[in-house]
């Protein structure tokens, strides 16, 4: 039994590869995950289950992920909200900012690299 149990990350990216290496990367370390392609995948999903935790690349197209996590945050209701997390390639202080005030909590650079993912998950993750 993995001592993550019960925990799952919904990841959020509009490319196929990086859904697929990240998702191997997440259950590799002993997580559940659950991938949606855009924002509004991710606000239908994580409108029926509870997550853990959710990775949102900020950039896509439709519905970017500044905007998916704003309305995430919009609808809970509850005294511990879900931490997301920031996927870009390249994150300016100017999306730190967005980032803060659209209710994100913290960033990770692509492309994944599991010992950053690791240390991400277990900060925000109690096991």
């Amino acid at each position: 039994m993995s001592p993550h149990e019960g925990q799952s990350v919904l990841l959020v990216d509009d490319e196929r590869v990086n859904r697929e290496l990240g998702a191997s990367m997440i259950r590799s370390l002993g997580y559940n995950v659950v991938c949606a392609k855009d924002g509004f995948e991710a606000l239908d999903l994580s409108g029926k289950q509870d997550f853990s935790l959710i990775l949102m690349d900020i950039r896509m197209p439709r519905l970017d992920g500044f905007s998916t996590a704003e309305a995430i945050r919009n609808r809970e209701r509850n005294d511990s909200p879900t931490p997301i997390i920031a996927l870009s390639a390249h994150i300016t202080r100017q999306d730190e900012e967005r980032c803060d005030c659209v209710g994100i909590n913290d960033h990770l650079q692509k492309p994944l690299k599991v010992r950053f993912l690791n240390e991400l998950l277990k900060k925000w993750l109690s096991v």
